[in-house]
């Protein structure tokens, strides 16, 4: 999971260290399979419903190289670390394999990702699939329910992301 780390002002960049990542550059240059994902089950406990305007509405600090930033993170958002949450944005597959998506980054729009400016630190979540992998994620929003953890998650000395949701539902946003 290289390849994604902090500019220091709490920003995401990228750099692509290894092949996990080479899918984020496919996305970039047209990958995303136009279908819908998973359905929500209809027997799923509750979660409670977020949005990236809580998740993205503070300024997160990327203190020195290592942990530290996380004091930086509001209580209010850390309380829901271990939580069950369902959250909407727009995903950009990460792992692919054989049987699919095994994990994709969750953006809140669009232009977070290929078009716009890196997403900043608090703007996104690292989601890993449970069970079976998705098939396809198309370019409309999609409403992802799982635990969250919240924390500054490293690997091999680079901060990856603050955000990282275990997702046992992925599926359409359907409008009522």
């Amino acid at each position: 999971m290289n390849g994604w780390n902090s500019n220091g002002r709490g920003e995401l960049t990228r750099g692509m260290k290894n092949k996990k990542w080479a899918a984020v550059g496919a996305a970039v240059f047209g990958f995303f399979l136009a279908s819908s994902p998973r359905g929500l089950a209809e027997d799923s406990p509750p979660a409670e419903k977020i949005g990236f305007d809580f998740l993205g509405g503070f300024d997160y600090v990327v203190k020195a190289p290592g942990p530290g930033g996380a004091d930086s993170i509001p209580e209010s958002v850390r309380a829901l670390n271990g939580q069950r949450v369902e959250l909407v944005g727009y995903a950009i597959p990460i792992d692919i394999d054989e049987k699919g998506i095994r994990s994709f980054a969750l953006l809140k729009d669009q232009l977070s990702c290929c078009f716009g400016q890196a997403p900043r630190m608090n703007h996104w979540v690292y989601v890993t699939v449970k069970g079976k992998a998705l098939r396809e994620i198309g370019f409309e929003p999609i409403r992802v329910v799982g635990t969250l953890a919240v924390g500054e998650y490293y690997e091999e000395a680079y901060l990856i992301c603050i955000y990282r949701l275990s997702a046992d539902n992925v599926g359409k946003v359907v409008q009522r």
